[in-house]
């Protein structure tokens, strides 16, 4: 009997051994991510982050993941914080598990990770750093829930795949363009309670800047931008290629850059008549535009901001800075009104130089229309007293 017992005991501990050894030999590499953080590469190419505390920050693809075959990421719960450029470039990773345990991913972090395809950000997640799923083409989900507070820019540039999503009622920051690039974006919602961002599934706003920050890049035949709405953020409409006509309220002041970028649909655009900045590239590569009426107030139309719109016909008042730039830039363009007022008389006269006063070198274009229109005013009001 003793006999039999120990040769099981025996057995035991061999197998044991055997485990182990076994075990050992999937760890193909170990090390440091972090003071109390460290990580274990195996075989199988799954990679897993242990320990307590923040994981480090890297960047130029300086983390000891660059280059590895990592398909599987898997962070255990006492980790705070995926560092920045920790899995950047990793381009095999296709499965990342994060716990609630992490409060912040960091910028870059799995910036040009392809393959991968859904990501579940936890409750713990107070914020999504900037460009941290910069270019990960192959992912279509990306589940939010209540306690982020922050998406930073470009947090999700890039991510082709992604069909939609949803602002859950805790975050108060979406940064600029965090959301380009996501060409089959195709429903945008927000989670009822959000106290500062509203949607109506086709576009998400700030409500505090009164700024549409996104909108649809898939689906989206036509919108009218609601009433209250002051600015067209950058990127905002930026590859909605089906686009075909887009209806801006009078509160509108300010279309920034890139805004309506690749519209290649849009055929005609009016500007309402408070509208009093157009940013750089807001329209290029709208093929398609036919005709754009700026009113007389629009006084900052920035460079390139109609590149590429070889169809393009200005609409715009005598005299006006659009007329100007209209020559300027080798655009055709229609005056449909005098500009309002006199250049003839003092108060024409004062208006212009104050306007010169006022506002030179906001803009090379700007200044040069300011001076010209200053040195007309004068020149006219010389005549006119000559003939008297």
């Amino acid at each position: 009997m003793k006999k039999t017992l120990s040769f099981l005991l025996a057995f035991v501990m061999l197998f044991v051994s055997a485990c182990a050894a076994a075990s050992a030999a999937d760890a193909v590499e170990t090390g440091s991510c972090g003071e109390g953080v460290s990580y274990t590469l195996y075989s199988d190419k799954s990679l897993k982050i242990s320990g307590s505390g923040k994981m480090s920050d890297y960047k130029n693809n300086g983390s000891p993941f660059a280059g590895k075959a990592v398909e599987k990421v898997v962070i255990d719960s006492g980790v705070t914080s995926i560092g920045n450029d920790a899995f950047s470039e990793c381009s095999g990773i296709s499965e990342v598990s994060i716990p609630a345990s992490v409060t912040s991913i960091g910028e870059w972090a799995f910036a040009g990770c392809v393959k991968l395809k859904s990501i579940e950000i936890p409750s713990g997640v107070k914020s999504i750093g900037a460009h941290a799923f910069d270019g990960c083409a192959g992912l279509v989900s990306a589940s939010m829930v209540k306690g982020l507070l922050t998406i930073e820019n470009h947090a999700f540039d890039g991510c082709a795949g992604l069909k939609s999503i949803t602002v859950p009622e805790s975050v108060t920051s979406v940064g600029q363009s965090a959301f380009a690039g996501c060409v089959s974006l195709a429903a945008i919602n927000v989670s009822a309670g959000n106290k500062r961002y509203s949607g109506n599934g086709k576009c998400l706003i700030d409500n505090d800047t009164h700024t549409l920050v996104l909108a649809c890049r898939t689906g989206l035949a036509s919108l009218t931008v609601p009433d209250g709405v002051e600015k067209i953020g950058s990127n905002a409409f930026n590859g909605c290629t089906g686009l075909k006509s887009v209806k801006l309220p009078d509160s509108l002041t300010d279309i920034e850059y890139y805004a309506f970028y690749g519209c290649t649909g849009l055929k005609s655009v009016t500007l309402p008549k408070n509208v009093v900045s157009v940013g750089a590239y807001a329209f290029a590569g709208c093929t398609g535009l036919e005709s754009v009426s700026i009113p007389e107030g629009t006084v900052n139309i920035r460079d390139h901001a109609f590149d590429g719109c070889d169809k393009l016909k200005i609409h715009c008042a005598k005299d006006s800075f659009a007329e100007f730039y209209a020559k300027d830039n080798g655009f055709g363009y229609v005056t449909d009104t005098e500009k309002t007022g006199s250049e003839t008389d003092d108060a024409g006269i004062q208006a212009s130089l104050r306007e010169l006063h006022d506002h030179f070198g906001e803009n090379e274009y700007y200044d040069r229309y300011l001076i010209g229109n200053a040195i007309k005013s004068i020149g006219k009001w010389i005549v006119k007293r000559f003939r008297k």
